[in-house]
């Protein structure tokens, strides 16, 4: 595994990462930026960073790496989103749900490397027991918790795991799906 840093909000340096990673079997893209927003006070550049970041920066990357994978006949591509985007997100993360939405659309491409063996799949990430619920003081974590069915958060585990197998060799036939790790909602 080689780990690379880069800002994605930047997204001519997100390209240049794309060429100098088109070698990779295995993509990841789990970024996003969760600033609290609001649909009536929009803050363009916010904005603008927040889709950058949350779904551009994907876009780039799998139009880099997607193409390469199909010629050589092996790849996976996991895009983590959020459970938020099925409930139009909170009242307070607007630019957040939007991103997240923006990054589900899986373009026709997409559906051509499946035939050259590249699966692609997006996981709606339910809510999880993470440091992220504190960028939304206003929040009541165990009341939004109380409207999982299970009736708890996922674990950081939890969702590892299902990424990982979507990721691996494993998974040889799931492909251009949108699927919900998020204990019923």
């Amino acid at each position: 595994m080689n780990l690379v840093q880069c800002d994605l909000a930047d997204l001519n340096a997100v390209s240049e990462l794309a060429q100098a990673h088109t070698d990779c079997d295995v993509a990841v893209f789990l970024a996003s930026l969760a600033e609290p927003s609001r649909l009536e006070n929009i803050d363009v550049s916010q904005l603008e960073r927040t889709l950058a970041v949350g779904a551009l920066s994907n876009y780039i990357l799998m139009g880099a790496i997607g193409p390469a994978m199909a010629q050589r006949q092996w790849g996976r591509i996991v895009i983590g989103s959020s459970i938020g985007v099925k409930f139009g997100g909170g009242a307070d993360s607007f630019a957040y749900a939007l991103a997240n939405h923006a990054s589900e659309f899986l373009p026709r491409s997409v559906r051509d490397w499946t035939t050259n063996n590249v699966l692609t799949n997006v996981v709606r990430i339910g809510v999880t027991d993470t440091p992220l619920h504190e960028a939304f003081p206003d929040r009541d974590f165990q009341q939004r918790v109380a409207l999982i069915p299970l009736k708890r958060a996922a674990t950081p585990a939890e969702i590892a795991d299902f990424i990982t197998w979507y990721g691996s060799e494993q998974n040889t036939y799931v492909s251009g799906q949108t699927v919900a790790i998020s204990g019923g909602e």
